[in-house]
């Protein structure tokens, strides 16, 4: 037997968790894995602590300011840093993004503006379901009449819808497309996580799409050629950050169907 043989099977009898001691105690493999478990405990402890840290120094994204009963903040900064937490102020995880530009503003043609400071995002209020409807709804429709209710300020431009809402329940009713814009990027939860209007708009889209018999590469163009229209710019196609959201409309839409399909 070579020398690397026989300094590598201690270590294999170790691993394997052959040994067991005289009183009847754990395995070295448990105790292998007991170790490992202390260190990603600690692991996480330190990512926790090192990530609260950078929050109180205004590092991370997306950090917001709680109202007294913890049901909503406002956006105080946001950065497309990796970092898909949300904070409070004192640096305390409070919601989960599933794109770390969720609150970020952009531009027509896909520049980033800074921050949404001064949105919303409503912590208590889950959209999935008024979502979920929408889509049932689209999918007993022509196509034809899910491009025209997917149009500005359309029903499943949502964008706009929840904005109205919004605006409505303020009583600010007044200059629709100035005061809409405003709250494009009011954030509500969604399958679990924390998303803007404007990224649910296009996540509405893209489940549409799904079920539209059409190629979706096709209607993706269709739309942005419509923005660029609608928004007065040579981009006829829509943004990254927008296609980020159809993308994942369109492979949760897909996964559903196919769902569908192995409980028929």
């Amino acid at each position: 037997m070579g020398l690397e043989l026989r300094n590598t099977i201690p270590l294999l009898n170790f691993m394997s968790g052959d040994d067991i001691n005289k009183e009847g105690g754990a395995t070295n493999r448990d105790w292998l894995m007991n170790q490992m478990s202390n260190t990603m405990t600690f692991m996480t402890v330190l990512g926790n602590t090192i990530g609260k840290n950078n929050v109180i120094n205004g590092e991370n994204s997306t950090i917001v300011s709680m109202n007294k009963d913890r049901t909503k903040g406002t956006i105080v900064d946001a950065k497309a840093d990796g970092d898909k937490n949300i904070y409070d102020e004192n640096g305390e995880v409070v919601g989960q993004t599933l794109f770390d530009d969720s609150f970020i503003k952009y531009g027509v043609e896909g520049e980033i503006k800074g921050p949404a400071n001064g949105n919303t995002i409503y912590f208590d209020v889950d959209k999935t379901e008024d979502i979920n409807k929408r889509v049932e709804q689209a999918d007993d429709e022509f196509p034809w009449t899910v491009r025209k209710k997917s149009k500005i300020n359309g029903d499943y431009d949502v964008k706009n819808v929840y904005a109205k809402e919004r605006r409505t329940e303020l009583g600010n009713i007044n200059n629709e497309k100035i005061d809409n814009a405003d709250y494009h990027y009011d954030g509500y939860m969604y399958n679990g996580e924390y998303f803007s209007a404007r990224s649910l708009g296009n996540i509405l889209f893209g489940r549409n799409i799904e079920n539209i018999p059409l190629p979706n590469s096709f209607m993706i163009d269709m739309a942005g050629r419509y923005q660029a229209k609608s928004n007065n710019t040579k981009v006829n196609k829509e943004t990254p950050e927008a296609l980020k959201s159809i993308d994942y409309g369109i492979k949760e839409q897909r996964f559903k169907n196919f769902q569908d399909l192995l409980k028929d």
